[in-house]
Parts: structure tokens; C-alpha cells; sequence
């Protein structure tokens, strides 16, 4: 997506967000509990903050 942007002279961006509460060591040893998503309500918050900042550099994009 970056790639075909660049070449077309267009901006693409991308935003994340993360739902795992296991530590980066442990996903290390067992890779599967990257599969393994939290159904906390904090993970909720983060994804729907995720998509809002999507939404909103998408509205401010738009008007450049």
C-alpha cells in the first residue's frame, strides 16, 4: 500500500493498535498467543481509539 502510494505521488499511513497482554518475551517462546486476542474493556477502548484516529486523519487528509 506505501509502496503504490509513493509511486503514485499519494500519502498512505497506517494505525495499530495492539491487543495482547503478553509480554514480547513469552510471544517470543510461543509465537500462537499472537492469535490470541484480549476481550478486555481496555482492549475495546484501544481498538475503537484506533479506528477513530483512522476516521479522523482520513476526514483531515481529505481537506488538504
Amino acid at each position: 500500500m506505501f509502496l503504490i502510494a509513493a509511486l503514485r505521488g499519494l500519502r498512505a499511513g497506517a494505525v495499530l493498535a495492539v491487543n495482547t497482554t503478553e509480554p514480547l518475551d513469552e510471544i517470543a517462546k510461543r509465537p500462537e498467543l499472537v492469535y490470541e486476542l484480549i476481550q478486555s474493556p481496555q482492549a475495546k477502548e484501544g481498538v475503537d481509539r484506533a479506528i477513530q484516529v483512522a476516521l479522523d486523519a482520513a476526514v483531515a487528509l481529505a481537506s488538504l
